[in-house]
């Protein structure tokens, strides 16, 4: 079975993302198959990242950082025409969005998105997805011909190795260019760069208000652990951005994650689900987030911190230590 995997370009390189992908790819393909590449811009971090791939095809080489997704569509479907995989994997993604529907239209293909995991089943795939915003998690059968958009955080990250050889230079088709990029915004980490902390303590929508914030800012310093949000928090103007976690705020990886209160969408695991350690707290037993948690709690996230900060207040050193 053939593989396209489409890598998720950034405006400096490619995102972690990518690599993910490729371990996706063999899940799907096996040892007898074979793992395309299509790298789209940074031929140098391609060739310096992807050689855990069978074959990396260099496409819009001479794009200056991130490219619009006409332009990726456009070299795209012909790469996609030419190679004739039997699966194209793409990211969910803000540019994974825009590349995969249209490809899975513009190339007859079937599509399946959220995708957290994969299965060979004979000729066929078992797609694990999440639907209802992650409530639920669906199996489905598909057959080769497909697109399937993967939730970043699903899969172990290929290793990063050199490409032996070149690139294969793919045909880069003219495209419309009725969208250019015009900049990249990103917030300022001034005082604070969750990417750093190896604790991290999130808190959803159940927060409340003020109050709940400063009681879980008091819990945060008494972990040594920085205070984060999802993105309901921050939309609430309870934290700044530059604390939020999720697909539009931070990706982190501390050794520690206490979620407190949060629901776990799609979009807020693909921040956080390579964490050493997750520890969920939520009164919902069905939250999505206890998917990928380690330990988990289905309580009122305020006894949970009433009774953690009088743990910590009779045994200190275990703040300080290196577990939680």
């Amino acid at each position: 079975m053939k593989v396209l995997v489409i890598s998720d370009p950034s405006d400096i390189a490619f995102e972690p993302v990518s690599l993910e992908l490729i371990t996706a790819a063999r899940t799907v393909c096996g040892d007898d198959g074979e793992v395309t590449v299509a790298a789209l811009g940074h031929p140098t971090e391609a060739k310096e990242q992807f050689g855990a791939a069978d074959k990396v095809v260099g496409l819009l080489s001479e794009t200056k950082g991130l490219p619009t997704a006409e332009a990726a569509q456009a070299a795209l479907a012909s790469l996609v025409a030419e190679d004739r995989p039997d699966v194209v994997l793409v990211a969910y993604s803000a540019l994974g969005l825009d590349i995969g529907p249209w490809l899975a239209a513009r190339c007859d293909m079937d599509m399946l998105a959220y995708v957290t995991g994969l299965e060979r089943a004979g000729a066929d795939i078992l797609v694990r997805s999440q639907i209802y915003g992650g409530k639920l998690d669906a199996t489905s059968r598909i057959g080769a011909g497909c697109v399937l958009s993967v939730t970043p955080g699903s899969f172990e990250a290929a290793p990063s190795q050199p490409v032996v050889g070149d690139l294969t230079r793919g045909t880069d088709a003219e495209a419309t260019n009725n969208t250019r990029l015009t900049g990249v915004d990103r917030p300022e980490l001034t005082g604070v760069d969750l990417t750093q902390a190896n604790r991290i303590l999130c808190v959803g929508r159940g927060i409340g208000d003020e109050t709940g914030i400063e009681q879980a800012r008091g819990l945060a310093s008494a972990l040594s652990a920085e205070l984060a949000g999802s993105r309901p928090v921050v939309d609430g103007g309870l934290l700044e951005k530059l604390r939020q976690v999720g697909k539009s705020g931070q990706k982190v990886k501390p050794g520690l994650y206490l979620a407190l209160g949060v629901s776990g969408a799609p979009e807020h695991l693909e921040g956080m689900a390579s964490a050493e350690s997750i520890v969920a707290i939520n009164s919902d037993p069905d939250a999505p987030i206890f998917n990928v948690a380690h330990y988990v709690a289905t309580c009122d996230m305020f006894d949970f911190m009433d009774a953690l900060e009088e743990l910590l207040e009779e045994n200190p050193v275990a703040a300080a230590g290196d577990a939680a």
